[in-house]
């Protein structure tokens, strides 16, 4: 069974008095396990098709599932799939409360889905993307861009879901950090088993740690891209 599967998919806004088509795509579908990319310029429609997968986006038409569900236009994912699909941004801010201390972020999702807190198994998730447990204590300006990140890939895995949504998580960051959140993310996926979904603008990136990838322009699938392609392209530059 896929983990998503896509028959057809089309989003469109509103634009004045009338509608523009934002992303039509068909025919998707992401193994378990496995390393999905979406490339593509700002605008062109792989942020979009994250947020539907992600439940975040409800507007939409067609023929979509997770897990062997089949998704409804305009509802709300309820049972499993809230735990099951989680969304890492590309500002961590969206998903840390700048008020609320490190702890208190990372506590309340599962205290909102009625799982135990328990400090010592979050401390060893601190320490497992190189944090120490301190970090707990701070607020999130008092943390480096790449800190931040990685408390809010932590904040993601809390409810250990089986599809992370990765929504250009490292174009904010310098080189440097940068490759260290894909390292850490390439070994979360080694160790946990998890299917993955990033959307780059950058084939390295993608390249890095995708295993196919989509070329999306103008809201339309342009280019299918497996394993050596994707090699191929970055080493092209």
């Amino acid at each position: 069974m896929s983990v998503v599967d896509i028959g057809s998919l089309s989003v469109s806004f509103k634009r004045g008095l009338s509608h523009f088509i934002a992303l039509q795509v068909e025919q998707i579908q992401i193994a378990p396990g496995e390393c999905f990319g979406l490339i593509g310029g700002s605008g062109s429609g792989k942020s979009t098709l994250l947020r539907v997968l992600a439940g975040l986006h409800r507007d939409w038409q067609g023929a979509v599932q997770l897990f062997g569900q089949s998704l409804t236009a305009q509802r709300a994912f309820s049972g499993t799939l809230r735990r099951d699909v989680q969304m890492v941004f590309q500002d961590p801010y969206a998903s840390l409360h700048p008020l609320h201390r490190i702890r208190r972020s990372l506590r309340e999702p599962r205290q909102i889905n009625g799982l135990p807190f328990d400090e010592a198994s979050l401390v060893a998730s601190l320490e497992q993307v190189g944090l120490p447990g301190e970090v707990l204590e701070r607020f999130p300006h008092q943390l480096s861009g790449g800190q931040r990140q990685r408390i809010a890939i932590v904040r993601a895995l809390q409810l250990q879901p089986k599809l992370l949504l990765l929504d250009e998580p490292t174009s904010a960051l310098d080189m440097t950090v940068q490759a260290e959140i894909l390292n850490l993310l390439q070994r979360l996926r080694r160790d946990t088993g998890m299917t993955m979904i990033l959307v780059s603008h950058d084939i390295n990136t993608v390249a890095h740690l995708c295993d196919r990838a989509l070329l999306i322009k103008r809201g339309c699938i342009e280019q299918r891209l497996d394993r050596a392609e994707l090699s191929a392209r970055a080493e092209g530059g």
